[in-house]
């Protein structure tokens, strides 16, 4: 089996970006590209700005700093992409912009090297139709910041190679992720089991309940969400958070769908942290008085259990992949089926 050391990224925006820093932590050569000077600028001083936190922290020496940012090559142009053993396209979520890209590397680099999509939730066997070699092309999805999230979807398609999974599973050990694999379908595991709960909040909050009570009432030791699910979409992004429903909509019909709050606020350009307001206004005045109803918080987990039941009988996973899934991407201290059993769900 080949070690993968040498990765291209295409596509140096946030994400690329985060990729590329988590990537040279590991001593990984990195080429990364995008059609913006100025956004490969502002990955590279985020790379450098990492590395010097560890710098100054005394846990990297000058001599250190210096050649993990001599493996980073950011360019314009697809010249240092010929020879690459992996190349991780990492554009925004948009499948005919994904798949336009994805083609032009596939006519470019080496018929050895691995193509994998960062996408949260595209279909790979779709955009794979396109390629010339779809057997090695698959589904790579990090979660941000990739610097510190461990988990890694590993998502096959129709047509990827079980030996192409495989070098990418030990790829993914290497640079110490957790790797999961997963099927190929809308929203592939851990975003549904989000959107599922995420969908049953906002009910929640339509039918009267305060935002800042279910968002505290899921943050509850009995719970064990890291942040609830209000604070999280805003993180994220709600524009993304809307992106992501449509994809799982228009995959599940009626099980999914856009609730009014969420395209109201994507409409007035109330995107969450980014636009300093969606759910809540930023900066955030914390309530210390809202109080904890656990009963709705208990219904809220129930849908995630629901959903997380439905990926297991469908194949997606199983259900100790599944609760590893979402305590390493989304944090939960009682994932799914461990919450499930303690309230006899």
């Amino acid at each position: 089996m080949r070690k993968i050391n040498k990765v291209g990224i295409v596509g140096a925006g946030l994400m690329g970006a985060e990729i590329a820093c988590m990537l040279l932590f590991f001593n990984k050569y990195v080429v990364i590209k995008d059609v913006s000077s100025q956004i490969l600028e502002n990955a590279l001083e985020k790379c450098k700005t990492f590395f010097l936190r560890y710098l100054k922290k005394g846990k990297l020496t000058e001599e250190e700093y210096k050649n993990k940012l001599k493996l980073l090559i950011p360019t314009l142009e697809y010249d240092d992409f010929i020879n690459l053993d992996l190349i991780i396209e990492a554009v925004n979520e948009n499948i005919e912009l994904k798949t336009s890209v994805l083609k032009e590397i596939d006519v470019l680099c080496s018929k050895e090297a691995i193509l994998a999509t960062n996408t949260s939730g595209l279909s790979i066997s779709q955009i794979a139709s396109f390629l010339s070699y779809p057997q090695r092309f698959l589904g790579m999805h990090f979660f941000y910041p990739a610097t510190i999230m461990r988990l890694v979807e590993v998502v096959k398609g129709r047509q990827t190679e079980e030996k192409i999974i495989s070098e990418v599973l030990s790829f993914c050990k290497d640079i110490r992720k957790i790797p999961v694999v997963v099927k190929d379908t809308p929203g592939f595991l851990v975003n549904r089991i989000l959107c599922a709960l995420l969908l049953e909040a906002v009910k929640c909050y339509e039918e009267g309940i305060d935002i800042e009570i279910i968002d505290k009432s899921m943050i509850h030791q009995d719970i064990g969400l890291p942040v609830g699910p209000f604070s999280l979409a805003d993180s994220l992004g709600l524009d993304v958070v809307y992106y992501t429903l449509q994809v799982l909509t228009k995959g599940y019909n009626k099980r999914f769908y856009v609730p009014d709050t969420i395209f109201k606020l994507v409409n007035q350009n109330k995107l969450g942290l980014k636009t300093n307001e969606g759910f809540y206004k930023y900066p955030k005045n914390i309530d210390n008085s809202s109080t904890e109803n656990l009963d709705i918080a208990k219904r809220i987990m129930t849908a995630a259990v629901m959903e997380a039941r439905d990926c297991e009988n469908e194949g997606i996973a199983d259900r100790k992949t599944i609760d590893l899934a979402m305590m390493a991407a989304a944090g939960f201290k009682k994932p799914p089926f461990v919450f499930a059993q303690e309230n006899g769900i």
